[in-house]
Parts: structure tokens; C-alpha cells; sequence
């Protein structure tokens, strides 16, 4: 049997050039032009009537086989007199490729940050499609807290797509963050999104809600999904990480990590889509001369029968939490078998 042969030469070339260097205030600007060509290739075809193998060669043409890249990327940078950078970008895709042209302008003025983006994707030859217009306004307290509002414009049908706000607060070095968007569709006049997130150095919550064909359970065929669409919750999540890196001893030879977390994910309506994870390990190296890590995990998929309604939902009996967490850290401590989880263990 004929096994098959690949061959290809490949050309990768790039520059970049700043041709405003000697402007105090456009000496950041620069022109970067990237390009990525088969200059030959050579693949297996089909094998003939006498068992031997035939193949096709291909070298270099002005076609789009014959590129995988052609970009060129312009940037126009300019130091205001408020010593912030403005900045005008115009990044295309040249032909024998298909062509994209994606121009982004971003003005700055003290805390607020003003960014326009259009993009035009050629599909076929000819053929373009204009993406709608995104517009957005970011107001920064500092380099964490922020207040942003991104909305889309479809110029060719005068419409107005989305609305999404977003807003920020942050403290600690931010160890400590709250933050919230809400997503906003204007073709449906309805709500699109909603994410809420809670960070608490080593714990971190995120609420997500949707406009979505809600969930429900039919005890005689499982999973049913409604017909009209509804403002609902949709996910949650929560975890907690302990893990810990130790300072180095005996002249920094010996280095030793913990690694302890948990984590909580549900899907709000089909909640039997669900996972509490428990990790639990160390890592230990001695330097030139020992590497340990031990790590086990338990995981649990039934923590929906820990809440009442949902219990109750699907004719199972309710479980008290607290009961069955303390059963399975011992159970993940003392690597024994419980009735929910199951653990998988290495020792390297």
C-alpha cells in the first residue's frame, strides 16, 4: 500500500515602519504589513491502476489559494497637548484574498474614553457585508472602576441594534469588585442580558439572567421548553480558592504550594445541569532533586436536591445541605466512599 506524501514551502515577510518618527507628537504612528504565501505544495491526488501514487504539484499564483495572509494595518497615534494619545486605526485585508477593511478611532479627554468601530467583510467577489456600527463611551475612574456604554448602529437598515451598560466598582487593589452590565435589544424591545459579579478576594459569585424560552420538568418526559421567551434567571456560579504558594526555605531549595478551592455552577433552568467541585492538594519541589503533587477531586452533581422547589420538582427528597457537605469534606480528606461522589486521585 502507497502511503501518501504532503509537502509546502511557505513565505512568511512583515514589516513595520514609522514614518512620522521625527513628530514629537506622531511618532508613535507606524504602518505594519504582514504577508503569508505557498510558494509550493505538493499532495497526494489518487493511486493509479498499477498501485503507484500520484500526486499533484502547485506553486505560486496571484490567487487566494496561494495566500493565507495579506494585511496591512495603518495606525495614526497623536499626542494631544492633555498628553493623551488619540489614536486612528484602518486595518484591511488585501486582494487576491478576500477583503475586510475595520477602522477603529478612539478619543480620549481626561476620564472619558470615546471609541467608534465600523468593519465591511467582502463574502464573495463583489459581494460585501457591512457590520453594524459600534459605539462606545467609557468613563474610568481609575484603572479598574468604570462606567461603559456600548451601543450598535445598523446604518443600512437606520436602526438601532443593542444597548449594553456596564458598570464597575472597585476597592483593595481590586481584591474587592462589583460589577454589573445589562444588555438592551432594541429590534424586540425587550431585555437582552443581565450579569451580575461579586469578587471578595478569595471568593467570586456571578449571576446571569437572559431573555430565553424558559425550562420546566415534566415528570413523564423530562425537560420541556416553553413557547414564549421571558426575562429569566439563567446561571450561577460561585467559588472559593484557598490555594497558597509558601515562601521558599533552606536557601530557597525547597518551594511548596496548597491547592484548595471549591465551585458551584448551576444552570437556573435546567438545574439538573449542575456541579459542586471540591479540590484538594499540595505541590512540594525540592530543587535538582524531587517534584511531589498530590491532588484529589470530588465532585457533585446532585446539589439541586439541596434546595426544596427543585427537590420537589423532580419527586426527589430534600437534602440537608450542611449535612451533606460535611459528609463529603470528610469523605475528601480521608479519600473514602460516599454516596454522591465520586473521586478521582494522583500521586505524582
Amino acid at each position: 500500500m502507497q502511503k501518501s506524501t504532503f509537502t509546502k514551502l511557505e513565505n512568511k515577510a512583515g514589516f513595520t515602519s514609522y514614518p512620522l518618527y521625527k513628530s514629537d507628537s506622531l511618532d508613535k504612528s507606524f504602518i505594519k504589513y504582514q504577508v503569508d504565501t505557498i510558494i509550493f505544495e505538493k499532495q497526494y491526488d489518487y493511486t493509479n491502476s498499477s498501485g503507484d501514487a500520484v500526486f499533484e504539484d502547485s506553486f505560486f499564483s496571484w490567487d487566494k489559494e496561494s495566500f493565507t495572509e495579506n494585511e496591512l494595518d495603518m495606525n495614526l497615534k497623536y499626542l494631544s497637548d492633555w498628553n493623551q494619545i488619540q489614536h486612528i486605526r484602518v486595518r484591511t485585508v488585501l486582494p487576491p484574498m478576500l477583503q475586510e477593511i475595520e477602522n477603529e478611532n478612539i478619543a480620549r479627554t481626561g476620564p472619558l474614553t470615546s471609541t467608534v468601530i465600523l468593519k465591511a467583510v467582502e463574502t464573495s467577489e463583489n459581494d460585501w457585508d457591512y457590520y453594524p456600527i459600534t459605539w462606545k463611551e467609557k468613563y474610568g475612574y481609575d484603572d479598574y472602576s468604570y462606567l461603559e456604554e456600548i451601543l450598535e448602529y445598523d446604518a443600512e437598515k437606520d436602526r438601532w441594534n443593542t444597548s449594553e451598560t456596564t458598570g464597575r466598582l472597585s476597592f483593595y487593589d481590586d481584591e474587592l469588585y462589583f460589577k454589573q452590565s445589562y444588555k438592551y435589544d432594541f429590534l424586540n424591545d425587550t431585555p437582552d442580558e443581565a450579569v451580575s459579579e461579586i469578587n471578595a478576594w478569595i471568593f467570586n459569585t456571578v449571576f446571569k439572567a437572559e431573555y430565553m424560552e424558559p425550562w420546566y420538568y415534566d415528570q413523564g418526559t423530562g425537560w420541556q421548553e416553553e413557547d414564549n421567551e421571558k426575562f429569566v434567571p439563567s446561571e450561577f456560579s460561585a467559588s472559593i480558592d484557598f490555594s497558597k504558594y509558601f515562601y521558599p526555605v533552606w536557601k530557597n531549595r525547597i518551594r511548596y504550594k496548597t491547592n484548595m478551592s471549591t465551585s458551584w455552577d448551576m444552570d437556573l433552568q435546567k438545574f439538573t445541569e449542575n456541579a459542586l467541585v471540591f479540590n484538594l492538594g499540595f505541590d512540594v519541589n525540592v530543587s535538582e532533586f524531587l517534584d511531589i503533587t498530590f491532588n484529589t477531586k470530588s465532585e457533585n452533581n446532585k446539589t439541586y436536591r439541596y434546595i426544596p422547589s427543585y427537590a420537589e420538582e423532580l419527586g426527589e427528597e430534600w437534602v440537608n445541605p450542611f449535612e451533606d457537605l460535611f459528609k463529603s469534606l470528610t469523605f475528601l480528606i480521608l479519600m473514602t466512599d460516599m454516596n454522591l461522589f465520586s473521586n478521582s486521585n494522583l500521586l505524582n
